[in-house]
C-alpha cells in the first residue's frame, strides 16, 4: 500500500497547486508568498509562482497576446479573480487600467531579491507592461537593475520593446536597451573587482560567453532597428560603441548593422558614413564579409581600402603559414642549425627579416596606391560619361528642330532688317540728291497763231 502511495506521489506534478494559488486575490496572494519564504522555499520557486499569477492576471503579458489590443477595449468586459467576478462596464478602460498597474506594482515588491530566481524574459515582459501602464520610475528602475546582470539570457524580441516616450520619436526604445547594456558591464566590472580583491586574475573572473552572447544580442538588436527611418546617427553608433573591443570575436553581425543602417539611411553625409564605419575591426571581417564590403558602394573608399588591406595580409599570413607547414620541421632544423653553426647572428637575422618583412610591406602599400589611383582616375572617367550620356539624353529630337526653326527665323529676320536698312539708305541717298542738284527750267515752247488760234509748232 506504501509503494503504491509513493508511485503515485512520483506522477503527481510539482505545480499542482500553482493554479489553487492563481485563484487568490492580490492581498491572500502576498500573503501567501510571505508565508512560503517564511518556509525557507528556494526562490526559483517563488520566482515561477509569481511568474505564473502574473500570466494570469495581466492581460497581454504573455508572448502571444498584443498588450496594446488587450489593454485599450473599452467595452464591457469580465475577469474572475478568486471567486469573485469584476465587470467593467460603465468606464472600464481607467478602472482596468488602474488595477493592472496596481497589480504590476506588487507583483514587482514581492519578486526574490536573487539573480536567477525570475528569468530575464519574464522581467522584460513586466518592464515593456510598466511602459505602457506608466508606472512609477522607482519599480522601473528595479526591473532594470534585476535585468542588466542577466542580460545574456534575453532574446531578440523581448529586447524590440516600442517607446511610449513622448521625447523621442524612435520605433523603439533605444536609450532603455542602451541603459541595460551599462548595468551588465557595471556588473561585469563589479565582479572583476571583486575578482582582484580575492587574489584572481580579472580574465578568470570574466564570463567570455556571457559577453560574446550580449554582443551577439546588440549587433542582431541593432540589424533590427536600423530600418527605423527616426533613428539618428548619434544613437546607432553610441549603443554599438558601447561594448568593449574584445566582446566581439567577429564583426560580421556588426557590419551588417552598419550595412543596413547605410541603405535604409542613404542622405546621410560621408564625414557620417565613415563614423559608423569606423565601429567595425576590419581584420575581424570574415571572407565572405570582406568579398562582400569590397564591393559595397554604400561603404566609404577609405573602409574599401582598408578591407582589401586586410585580406591581403591575411592571404599572405596564410600562405606563409602553409610553406612553413610544407617545410616539415626537418628543413626547420637543418635552416636553424645551419643559421647558428655558420657564425650568423641571431639578433642580425631577426633584424634582416623584419627588415626585408618591412620592405614588402611598404612595396604592397605602394601598391594599393596605385590601385586605389587607378580605381579613382576610372571613376572620374566614368562620371564624365555619365554626364555627358545625361546631356544627350536631355536633348530629345523635336528640341533640335524647334532649335532649327527659330535659327532659321534668326536669319529671316535679320536679313529683313538688313534689307529695310538699304532701302532706307537709298530713299535717304535719292532725297539729299534731289535736295542738292536744281531742276533746268525749260525753255518755253513757241507759239503761233493761224487763223484765229494758237497753232504750237513743234520743236523739231
Amino acid at each position: 500500500m506504501d509503494s503504491k502511495l509513493q508511485g503515485d506521489q512520483k506522477h503527481i506534478p510539482i505545480d499542482w497547486w500553482f493554479e489553487d494559488v492563481c485563484m487568490l486575490d492580490m492581498n491572500h496572494f502576498v500573503r501567501t508568498i510571505a508565508a512560503i519564504k517564511s518556509k525557507g522555499a528556494r526562490p526559483d520557486l517563488i520566482g515561477t509562482i509569481i511568474t505564473h499569477y502574473a500570466l494570469k492576471c495581466l492581460p497581454g503579458l504573455a508572448r502571444e497576446q498584443e498588450v496594446p489590443a488587450n489593454l485599450l477595449q473599452d467595452d464591457a468586459t469580465s475577469r474572475k479573480i478568486g471567486n469573485r467576478t469584476e465587470i467593467g462596464g460603465s468606464g472600464s478602460f481607467t478602472s482596468m487600467q488602474r488595477r493592472n498597474k496596481f497589480t504590476l506594482e506588487t507583483l514587482i515588491s514581492i519578486l526574490p531579491e536573487e539573480r536567477d530566481a525570475v528569468s530575464c524574459s519574464f522581467l522584460l515582459r513586466l518592464l515593456r507592461m510598466a511602459n505602457i501602464l506608466g508606472v512609477d520610475s522607482l519599480y522601473k528602475i528595479e526591473l532594470e537593475n534585476r535585468i542588466g546582470p542577466q542580460l545574456e539570457q534575453a532574446t531578440l524580441s523581448d529586447l524590440l520593446i516600442p517607446s511610449f516616450s513622448h521625447t523621442s520619436d524612435t520605433l523603439f526604445d533605444v536609450q532603455l536597451v542602451y541603459r541595460l547594456v551599462k548595468r551588465f558591464l557595471a556588473e561585469d566590472e563589479n565582479r572583476a573587482d571583486a575578482a582582484l580583491a580575492a587574489g584572481r586574475s580579472m580574465r578568470a573572473s570574466r564570463l567570455p560567453t556571457s559577453m560574446v552572447r550580449v554582443a551577439k544580442l546588440m549587433d542582431s538588436y541593432l540589424a533590427e532597428i536600423a530600418y527605423d527611418a527616426t533613428l539618428d546617427v548619434s544613437s546607432f553608433e553610441a549603443l554599438a560603441a558601447c561594448l568593449p573591443c574584445d566582446a566581439r570575436t567577429c564583426d560580421d553581425g556588426l557590419y551588417r548593422a552598419i550595412d543596413t543602417y547605410l541603405k535604409a539611411h542613404s542622405t546621410i553625409s560621408e564625414a557620417e558614413r565613415r563614423r559608423l564605419c569606423r565601429l567595425m575591426d576590419c581584420q575581424k571581417l570574415s571572407a565572405d564579409a570582406s568579398f562582400h564590403a569590397a564591393q559595397n558602394e554604400r561603404l566609404p573608399i577609405r573602409t574599401v581600402v582598408h578591407v582589401l588591406f586586410c585580406e591581403q595580409m591575411r592571404l599572405k599570413n596564410a600562405k606563409a603559414a602553409e610553406e612553413t607547414t610544407q617545410r616539415g620541421p626537418g628543413e626547420q632544423g637543418k635552416c636553424q642549425s645551419h643559421g647558428f653553426n655558420g657564425g650568423e647572428n641571431p639578433s642580425q637575422t631577426e633584424s634582416d627579416y623584419i627588415h626585408n618583412d618591412s620592405s614588402s610591406m611598404y612595396l604592397e602599400i605602394q601598391k594599393i596606391r596605385e590601385d586605389f589611383a587607378k580605381l579613382r582616375h576610372f571613376c572620374i572617367m566614368m562620371q564624365q560619361q555619365v554626364d555627358k550620356i545625361c546631356k544627350q539624353k536631355s536633348s530629345f529630337p523635336w528640341s533640335n528642330g524647334w532649335k532649327k526653326l527659330a535659327r532659321i527665323s534668326n536669319q529671316f529676320q535679320s536679313s529683313k532688317n538688313r534689307n529695310s536698312v538699304v532701302r532706307d539708305e537709298q530713299s535717304s541717298v535719292a532725297d539729299d540728291i534731289s535736295v542738292e542738284t536744281p531742276r533746268r527750267p525749260q525753255a518755253p515752247m513757241p507759239q503761233t497763231r493761224h487763223k484765229g488760234t494758237w497753232r504750237r509748232h513743234s520743236l523739231s
